[in-house]
């Protein structure tokens, strides 16, 4: 194409030769992890009885809510008392 359009034969030939280049590094390069290698596990975590009491308020707050009647505002409020009761307290809050 670029001959027909009348680019200059230099022109060609340093271009081809950029888009080699490109094409080298581009299969040099992992385009995609391979999603079947095995990984690193995932570290243990530990389990905090207080998160469980944490949750069950969070739940029992859900489930007293009932979002076909809350305001705009008062579902955002919601949220907020949410995450308020979810946050793990602080050694500052304890």
């Amino acid at each position: 194409m670029a001959r027909l359009a009348g680019l200059p034969g230099l022109v060609i030939k340093n271009a081809q030769k950029r888009l080699n280049q490109l094409e080298s590094q581009k299969h040099a390069e992992n385009d995609q992890a391979d999603l079947f290698a095995a990984t690193q596990p995932a570290p243990e975590q530990t389990f905090d009885p207080a998160d469980t009491e944490r949750l069950l308020l969070a739940l029992e707050t859900l489930e007293e809510l009932d979002p076909e009647t809350l305001s705009p505002r008062d579902a955002l409020q919601a949220l907020f008392d949410l995450k308020t009761r979810l946050a793990k307290p602080t050694a500052a809050n304890r």
